[in-house]
């Protein structure tokens, strides 16, 4: 495994560090809980590919929540995305940290300015707070499934379609994830 500060990418091994749970899934005060405010109950819940709501995040991305905080109390979320070739994210950074695998494609990411070209199968650990960006160059669609802890910036994906991007950029900052660059080259 090579490491540096602020990331880590290597084939799949085994546990990784255990991350902890903070309160809150937005950094303005609200919490995205359930009815009257209460957090929604814990389920055991196992979905259907065919049951997968797929939204339009991006031009050129499509995502959908494979499982929701809700479901393990705020632990974390899990999201796949499918990114069409050209298809790119600005640099920025949030308070979650965050495990992308490549399951199809390759995608290049910029983790705290280094540069790497993940393939299928390959994963990158970005901590909280760390400078990041990925873009697809393969020429073909990539598809990549991401953990964030803690979770609750799944809210911020499902409220994207749709917005110009003026509106992107202050949703983001709503749920902590600040834009603070351009997207990596082509």
């Amino acid at each position: 495994m090579h490491k540096m500060t602020g990331v880590a990418i290597a084939p799949f091994a085994g546990d990784g560090p255990r991350l902890t749970h903070i309160a809150g899934s937005r950094r303005d005060g609200h919490d995205d809980a359930g009815a009257a405010g209460r957090p929604e109950p814990r389920r055991d819940v196992g979905y259907h590919l065919d049951q997968q709501t797929w939204l339009d995040t991006t031009p050129g991305e499509r995502l959908t929540v494979r499982l929701h905080s809700r479901e393990v109390d705020g632990k974390f979320c899990i999201l796949e995305n499918i990114a069409e070739s050209g298809t790119a994210t600005p640099m920025h950074v949030h308070a979650e940290d965050e495990i992308s695998r490549v399951l199809e494609g390759e995608v290049v990411f910029s983790v705290h300015g280094q540069i790497s070209t993940l393939r299928e199968g390959s994963q990158v650990l970005i901590r909280s707070g760390t400078p990041h960006a990925w873009r697809n160059r393969s020429g073909r669609p990539a598809r990549l499934l991401t953990i964030f802890s803690p979770g609750g910036i799944e809210a911020l994906f499902l409220r994207m379609p749709g917005l110009p991007p003026a509106e992107v950029v202050q949703l983001a900052a709503d749920y902590g994830t600040l834009l603070i660059g351009p997207p990596l080259p082509e």
